[in-house]
């Protein structure tokens, strides 16, 4: 009965061992066949993809306008970022604040770019941003088309940046104002010091 129990832990290690290497290599495959992908996607918005990097590149910068360019590059940041690390929460927060935070950008290059118009169409943000490469595209002005009429131009602008530093603090895991605490420390301190030593000083020229 003992050898039975030991054989069958062996054969289920073994297959656990087996079942964790084709999940390694699935994900490598998966990474390497994004990585093609995205390679042609890159090289398509420099115009160098023939007919159908013509056709991928309109639709990218139609899309999502200047960020287009950096678009395969996230594509492929998140996919191996997320396989390498399945199952850790962090990494779905960071991944999830990451392409809120393009979607900022293409939002801030919208409003740069091409100013606030009143009712204008999703479409033609869609078709000025596929032929002239630029701006935020079709995602950047479905935001300014959503958050300018209900916060004007300067309050979009600024739910644009603080969302944006947002994202950045939850992507970086660290706090933009904790600097700010140091240095007041350090100044709180430095007058603490300063503050003590003339004390001594007047002590002593009392005592003298």
């Amino acid at each position: 009965m003992a050898a039975k129990s030991t054989k069958k832990r062996k054969n289920s290690r073994g297959k656990k061992k087996k079942t964790q290497e084709y999940s390694v290599l699935h994900g490598e495959i998966i990474i390497l066949c994004v990585l093609a992908v995205c390679i042609f996607l890159m090289i398509s918005c420099f115009g160098l993809g023939g007919i159908a990097g013509e056709i991928c590149s309109s639709v990218i910068f139609g899309l999502f306008g200047w960020v287009g360019y950096v678009i395969p590059i996230l594509i492929f940041g998140v996919v191996a970022f997320l396989i390498s690390n399945k199952g850790n929460t962090h990494a779905y927060i960071k991944t999830a604040a990451a392409i809120v935070l393009v979607c900022l950008v293409a939002a801030f290059l919208e409003l740069v770019v091409n100013s606030y118009t009143p009712g204008m169409g999703l479409m033609e943000h869609y078709r000025q941003a596929s032929i002239r490469k630029d701006a935020g595209g079709l995602l950047g002005g479905a935001q300014v088309q959503l958050l300018c009429p209900m916060l004007g131009v300067v309050g979009a602008y600024i739910v644009i940046v603080i969302l944006a530093v947002i994202s950045v603090i939850l992507i970086t895991e660290r706090s933009l104002l904790k600097p700010l605490s140091h240095g007041g420390k350090r100044v709180y301190e430095d007058a603490k010091i300063r503050h003590e030593t003339a004390a001594i000083r007047a002590a002593k020229k009392r005592e003298e």
